[in-house]
């Protein structure tokens, strides 16, 4: 399903708004939630492809310089082992001042490869429930 309407423009901004919103990521566990994030809406369609991995690399390794590649690494690995619910357990775990750069950070993440589908949206819808934001101040 192409991109289209005001999510295809909030998409389109995301790119510049995540420089320097998670350089207030500073802990493992903020390291983890964004990997979480990232694993989970990459496998919403069926597949963590290619483009959503050097996506979700590409973010953590330019915004959170404080993390070496061996850790952001070991971060995706553990979490691309782990079940949905228990992703989804991770994330809930996020303080309300991270909530809202763990939704755009998966929502950049997820429309990487350019194909935004409706499995990844209801992902997305999903966490920002879950973390008590509304899913339309994101544009789903």
């Amino acid at each position: 399903m192409p991109i289209f309407g005001n999510l295809g423009s909030f998409l389109k901004g995301l790119g510049d708004q995540m420089d320097g919103l998670l350089k207030q990521v500073t802990d493992a566990g903020g390291l983890d939630r964004l990997t979480a994030i990232g694993v989970l809406v990459g496998r919403a369609d069926g597949e963590l492809d290619s483009d959503e991995i050097e996506r979700l690399k590409d973010i953590c390794s330019r915004n959170m310089p404080h993390f070496t590649a061996d850790q952001i690494r070991g971060s995706f690995v553990a979490n691309k082992a782990r079940s949905d619910a228990e992703l989804h357990a991770i994330i809930e775990k996020a303080p309300a001042g991270e909530a809202d750069v763990l939704v755009r950070a998966g929502l950049a993440i997820g429309s990487s490869d350019g194909d935004f589908d409706e499995k990844e949206q209801a992902v997305m819808r999903k966490v920002c429930l879950n973390l008590f934001l509304k899913p339309s101040d994101f544009s789903l």
